[in-house]
């Protein structure tokens, strides 16, 4: 019997094994992104994800290399703002943290 086309995608580009299909998000126009992970313990890529997109009429576009490509990342609203504070408070611990006779507590100990 034949592999079918989610099958061949489902193998891992080192082994050449089948790997394991462990999560599904819902991608553009339709799609599903798979994210398959070798289980092949010898392999050198054992446990290494990569992504598998099923477009909504069941094709599977062929895989794309994109290493040298600029990155593309999708930010969230207030994303920048979040940085900033998270940032600022990092900043504000460590000048605090320079201080003579600071103490750093542990806030599951109650103390």
């Amino acid at each position: 019997m034949a592999a079918t086309t989610f099958e061949e995608a489902k193998l891992c580009p080192k082994c050449s094994l089948p790997g394991e299909d462990r999560a599904v998000k819902a991608g553009p126009h339709g799609s599903k992104v798979h994210t398959i992970y070798c289980v092949t313990k010898l392999c050198p890529w054992y446990d290494t994800p990569w992504m598998v997109q099923v477009n909504a009429d069941g094709s599977i576009p062929p895989p794309q290399d994109h290493r040298g490509k600029p990155k593309v990342y999708e930010g969230f609203e207030g994303h920048d703002e979040m940085a900033k504070n998270i940032i600022d408070n990092l900043n504000a611990q460590y000048v605090a943290e320079q201080r003579p006779g600071y103490e750093v507590r542990n806030p599951r100990s109650g103390l």
